[in-house]
């Protein structure tokens, strides 16, 4: 039996936390592998299957970042993951990528998950003492996934080391079956774009203030549902409510199952600054309800170049008048709801497993 180790800060309901929970779900069904995840911190709110065992290192979030920053790789490795494993995987930048480069058993397979555009957003350097550290934790790890080609691109010419593209495990079947949960969530006939995500600056939240006061002047009516929480959250209900547009921008706050609401909206809308590879779009196919998103790493990937949703300028004018035309040209509007069905096929749980395993070589 193979013993595989997932190694990640934490499970706080986030995408890349959410396609692990998917990753080690699907990997345990196989009887010939024995799933560990290590939580380098105290928060678990994501459902794992009971035959994972999970550990967890530290609760002190405040003296975790000064821990994980200071103390050098291999002693981080030695004082948290102590036992064998054929395979560590670190799936997140920072702190879990980190720690498993500070493997130093010869035998073992050593892998690291890239989310994130690293030339927009560099959160992982709070991680290490210097640029030089992050570069070194990456050359000893064996192999390095992208959830894009775009982010694969990106770490490439960073860090200049080769990285694989494999695409995110999402259970679709699991998904669909959410989405029934329940019925009626939008109760008027207007129309409905939801945003799904933390509430944190590189989400682009703030900017739907302007969008919707420009939409607003031109008499274009809809409903824009956020769901999510985070730092920022009560920043913007604040601000929401200065301009006088609560009843146009909607915080529902942390929603357990967003699925309904992805649904039955007339739209996605992804109005993020940067993006790895948007969990919540691909969600939104598989739903098969129309994307409206910025362009950012990973969306061509899901979205081919506008064929199978709308990919906008990174700006709050094409913002609004991507939603603006998706709201008045109903002819428009209606090629994305027949393209994103067919777009939906490329996002099967099995196939994914499949390449993730020939990849990892279990």
């Amino acid at each position: 039996m193979k013993k595989i180790l997932f190694c990640i800060d934490s499970l706080k309901p986030g995408g890349a936390e959410i396609i692990m929970c998917n990753t080690v779900n699907e990997l345990v069904k196989d009887p010939n592998l024995n799933i560990t995840v290590q939580l380098l911190q105290k928060e678990n709110k994501l459902e794992l299957d009971n035959r994972i065992n999970v550990r967890t290192f530290m609760n002190n979030s405040i003296f975790y970042r000064k821990f994980i920053k200071w103390l050098p790789a291999y002693l981080l490795h030695k004082l948290i993951i102590k036992e064998k494993f054929d395979y560590e995987i670190a799936f997140m930048e920072g702190a879990s990528t980190k720690v498993i480069s500070g493997c130093k058993d010869k035998e073992t397979q050593t892998y690291a998950w890239v989310h994130t555009d690293m030339k927009k957003y560099r959160w992982s350097q709070r991680s290490y003492r210097n640029v030089a550290e992050e570069k070194k934790a990456y050359a000893n790890i064996n192999k390095v996934f992208a959830v894009s080609s775009d982010t694969r691109d990106i770490f490439e010419e960073i860090y200049s080391k080769p990285a694989t593209y494999v695409q995110n495990i999402i259970d679709d079947k699991k998904i669909e079956s959410y989405a029934q949960k329940e019925r009626n969530v939008y109760d008027d006939n207007k129309f409905h774009i939801v945003s799904v995500g933390s509430i944190k600056p590189v989400k682009g939240y703030e900017r739907l203030i302007k969008i919707h006061r420009m939409l607003k002047k031109q008499g274009i009516e809809c409903v824009h549902y956020i769901l999510g929480d985070g730092p920022l959250l009560e920043d913007l209900k604040q601000k929401i409510a200065k301009a006088e547009l609560e009843d146009r921008i909607v915080l529902k706050g942390y929603v357990a199952n967003p699925y309904p609401w992805i649904d039955q909206a007339d739209i996605l809308a992804c109005v993020s600054y940067a993006e790895g590879y948007s969990s919540v779009v691909c969600e939104s196919v598989i739903l098969e309800t129309p994307v409206l998103t910025t362009d950012c790493s990973g969306m061509k990937d899901i979205l081919g170049e506008s064929q199978y949703g709308l990919i906008v300028e990174n700006n709050d004018d094409a913002i609004f008048e991507g939603i603006k035309k998706m709201i008045d040209d109903r002819n428009f509007y209606e090629k994305y709801v027949l393209q994103v069905k067919r777009r939906r096929e490329n996002f099967k749980l099995e196939n994914s497993v499949k390449q993730l395993k020939i990849e990892i070589g279990i």
